[in-house]
């Protein structure tokens, strides 16, 4: 796949490559991405800036999310990224907002202390990395003036296939053990069509109403889960959002991204607050009941019907998103560093060399057993409870060794990126297409070996989709009557 070309003629891509990054011909004054992440950071941190006790850590929480954003090159990075970064803070701002809400903030200690600044420094090393790794021109869609020639009924029709795929595939997989890792990657193809169906939607400014539509099946199919997997098409639909505005907010795209983040966060309280009850009644009830979505809809919304303490379902939510409590449980081992049989990232790179199909006797990865290993707290063997590629880097080389890793991961993702930038589609497949490589990828709670593997299978994944798929798949949603296929950006 070649370079992009030096100059784009594209009609739907309004920019000239000047002597670097991409210019939008129109800024216009809008509000700017890291003038947001500044709002945004300090409005949460003055939750806690109030309290004396703490208000150094609360100052550099609202300090470092901006402070990532301008490292990583603000509006110059794609979306995504800056969505990934803005998870990883969240995790972080949750931790010792949860202590707060406890009531335990003036007794922090000195091991939860050192966790949160040791991760506010992983954010800024992360977000270093893909300042290295990505060096390739913004790719920013355009509102008004050219529009895109993508037809959204017809790309509406793939999300839909690809949705039903995605449920097929999920179902088959795990009854294939050896193979569950690969087939579930092919389902990362269905964010390519959810991207392209909000991205379409949003420049060419109509049929808003399908944006609606698949995020209430992405709620519907992810939610409903024994495990909830429907935050990376949120990211995704963020994403969009983010990339149709160009890096600088109207308010049309204001009220876009405060509604999809307002979905995001009810539908997560209302998962933490009936998660131990509904996964009971999976457990122990008839699988014929189970199994059908109709009936899992219908158990939910029986919950409606009852008092749910949203309050302590949304504490509980802080604590369960700020993983740096667990990160300080094993500060005490981390110190010693006696615990561990082979380092962390080695299991993560074996995990990816030797798929289970040809070995079947590797060892199967369990999170819990790993935050075991690291803390020296047993947990339920029912729940899978991961202690976050940061503890675990720390573990493998030590301060300040950690870092290096972490800047290795955000500079390969970035490098990734910066790849399927000079693919010689359309500007919305190339969005598209690094928007499902790095969406929710790499969070705070994962660990290394599964985020490694995730992403490296479904990056496969892509890239074959790319090779051999992609091109007609556009051409057909292209193609209208009297009009010529969409034009390519690099030739």
């Amino acid at each position: 796949m070649g370079p992009v070309s030096g100059r784009c003629t594209s009609s739907d891509n309004n920019f000239t490559r000047q002597s670097g990054p991409w210019r939008r011909r129109d800024d216009g004054k809008r509000l700017d991405l890291v003038f947001a992440s500044w709002i945004v950071a300090t409005t949460f941190a003055l939750v806690g800036m109030l309290e004396a006790e703490n208000i150094v850590l609360w100052a550099l929480i609202a300090l470092s999310l901006p402070g990532a954003v301008i490292l990583i090159g603000g509006r110059r990075a794609p979306a995504v990224i800056l969505l990934n970064l803005g998870l990883f803070w969240a995790s972080i701002y949750c931790s010792l907002l949860s202590l707060y809400l406890a009531g335990r903030s003036q007794e922090i200690t000195s091991d939860e202390t050192r966790a949160i600044a040791y991760s506010l420094v992983a954010l800024l090393a992360l977000a270093l990395g893909f300042r290295m790794g990505y060096r390739e021109p913004v790719l920013w869609a355009v509102e008004g003036g050219a529009r895109s020639r993508l037809r959204i009924g017809k790309v509406f029709c793939a999300y839909l296939v690809a949705e039903a795929l995605n449920t097929l595939l999920t179902g088959v997989a795990f009854q294939i053990p050896s193979l569950t890792q690969p087939i579930l990657a092919v389902t990362v193809l269905k964010l390519l069509a959810l991207y392209i169906l909000c991205s379409e939607c949003l420049v060419q400014r109509r049929a808003r109403a399908l944006i609606v539509a698949a995020l209430a099946i992405e709620l519907t199919t992810g939610a409903t889960n024994f495990i909830a997997s429907y935050q990376p098409s949120f990211v995704v639909v963020l994403a969009a959002i983010l990339d149709s505005a160009g890096g600088r907010f109207s308010l049309s795209k204001l009220f876009a991204a405060g509604i999809v983040l307002t979905a995001f966060f009810g539908a997560s309280v209302f998962w933490t607050a009936i998660k131990p009850e509904y996964r009971t009644w999976m457990a122990t009830t008839d699988s014929a009941l189970t199994e059908g979505i109709f009936n899992r809809l219908a158990w939910m919304s029986g919950r409606f019907e009852k008092e749910i303490d949203f309050n302590a379902a949304t504490i509980k939510l802080a604590e369960r998103i700020g993983y740096t409590q667990l990160y300080s449980l094993a500060m005490p081992r981390l110190d010693a560093n006696n615990f561990q049989h082979s380092p962390y990232w080695v299991d993560a790179v074996e995990s990816v060399l030797m798929p289970r199909a040809l070995f079947p006797g590797k060892p199967i990865e369990d999170d819990t057993r790993v935050t075991t290993e690291m803390t020296g707290v047993n947990f339920s063997s029912a729940t899978s409870v991961s202690i976050g590629y940061v503890a675990e880097a720390q573990a493998d080389f030590g301060i300040p060794g950690m870092f290096g890793e972490i800047i290795m991961i955000g500079y390969g993702l970035a490098r990734f990126a910066g790849y399927l930038t000079k693919a010689k589609i359309s500007l919305v497949g190339r969005q598209a297409f690094v928007a499902a490589a790095l969406a929710y990828k790499f969070f705070y709670q994962a660990n290394i070996d599964k985020a490694f593997a995730t992403f490296v299978l479904q990056a496969l994944a892509l890239l074959l989709f790319l090779r051999f798929g992609y091109s007609l798949l556009e051409s057909w949603f292209a193609a209208e009557a009297g009009r010529p296929p969409i034009p390519r950006s690099a030739k």
